[in-house]
């Protein structure tokens, strides 16, 4: 007969999987060696995943000019991050009801353009925590900046969702590292938005060009004279992607991002790129610049498949940074292939970290 520490020790068991699951809630496994990235694919599909079909909706919609920073784009994906994960734990409910979300937010994608108005709902199987972050991210919804922090919010959102459904199911033990998740997107959330709000000085040399025009219009324009200006849609690329630790495999978020520089290079064919590829903290530097090179080779292949020529994105190795003593975090901006406009023709580059892959360890 199973004595009563065996039993005690077996109930935890289910609440211990959640958690460290919870733990790579918006992130895949890394690779097991920096030596074998090289010749590996730049796919990362399991032959099982549910979610393929949903996932491949969504990068159709981002490759036909949607905007990466609108929030039902970044909802879609953090319900079909959880779908994937919740499958992969067997936790199969979940998935069926985070992938039935997903689907409902592309389709009114789809339906509705960028006039879309979709929200993040509670699923049958999962209940309400944490009226404070909830609270919260309806007031990220009502600032003027809301589109910086468009991902954190759906992220806050979907592990909260993620939370109920493991307490639930298993208990508040269980629910405890997605809400430390949630807590963190919150806090990433209030960052982005707060330096999205501080004012951007304007170079002198810029300042005096602005002044000069404005005197100049003014001179030239009778005061009774007016005209009607168009909108003007200002395009701008992307300025880096994000790798997992010791892995030269694009995640599905940063699958979306060069979505979305694929479709602003290819209405603009005479941008051309360097791909500049960074690891960090490997044993020996040519193993180093051998991964920085196969991130940057990843991100040529997966233009190169949506039509951008590859002689428009040159292949180089960035120059490789020590990791000791840095954090999390800033390893994991380390882990990266930084997009350098080479032409003539200029772009506005905008820096990005949607995609950004944390964790524990120091590798590269």
């Amino acid at each position: 007969m199973m004595n009563l520490n065996t039993s005690i020790g077996m109930s935890l068991i289910p609440a211990i999987l959640l958690a460290l699951a919870a733990s790579s809630f918006n992130a895949a496994a890394e690779e097991p060696s920096a030596k074998s990235v090289a010749s590996k694919k730049s796919s990362n599909v399991r032959p099982d995943d549910p979610t393929q079909n949903i996932q491949r909706r969504l990068k159709n919609l981002v490759a036909q000019g949607g905007v990466l920073d609108a929030y039902p784009i970044a909802l879609a994906q953090a319900w079909i991050d959880f779908a994937r994960e919740s499958y992969f734990r067997k936790d199969r409910r979940a998935a069926a009801e985070a992938l039935s979300e997903a689907q409902f937010v592309v389709e009114a994608i789809e339906r509705d353009g960028d006039q879309v108005k979709v929200d993040a709902r509670l699923i049958q199987s999962s209940t309400k925590l944490r009226d404070d972050l909830w609270r919260k991210a309806e007031g990220f919804k009502r600032d003027v900046e809301f589109r910086c922090a468009t991902w954190q919010t759906a992220r806050l959102e979907v592990a909260l969702i993620a939370a109920g459904r493991a307490d639930r199911d298993l208990g508040w033990r269980a629910a405890r590292a997605f809400v430390r998740r949630a807590e963190r997107f919150s806090r990433d959330a209030e960052a982005k938005l707060k330096a999205c709000a501080e004012p951007k000085p304007i170079p002198e040399k810029e300042q005096l060009s602005v002044e000069k025009k404005s005197a100049d219009d003014v001179a030239a324009v009778p005061p009774t004279a007016g005209k009607t200006i168009g909108p003007i849609s200002i395009q701008s690329i992307p300025d880096r992607v994000h790798f997992r630790n010791e892995s030269a495999e694009l995640s599905d978020v940063s699958a979306l991002v060069l979505e979305q520089v694929s479709y602003v290079l290819r209405a603009n064919p005479t941008i051309v790129l360097d791909l500049r590829g960074y690891a960090n903290d490997l044993s020996k530097l040519d193993e180093n610049e051998q991964l920085g090179i196969a991130r940057a080779q990843a991100v040529q292949d997966y233009l190169v498949e949506t039509g951008v020529a590859r002689e428009r994105l040159m292949v180089r190795p960035g120059s490789q940074v020590s990791g000791e003593g840095k954090t999390a975090i800033e390893r994991a901006k380390a882990r990266r292939v930084e997009l350098v406009p080479t032409s003539s023709e200029s772009i506005p580059m905008e820096y990005q970290d949607k995609d950004l892959a944390i964790d524990g360890s120091s590798g590269s």
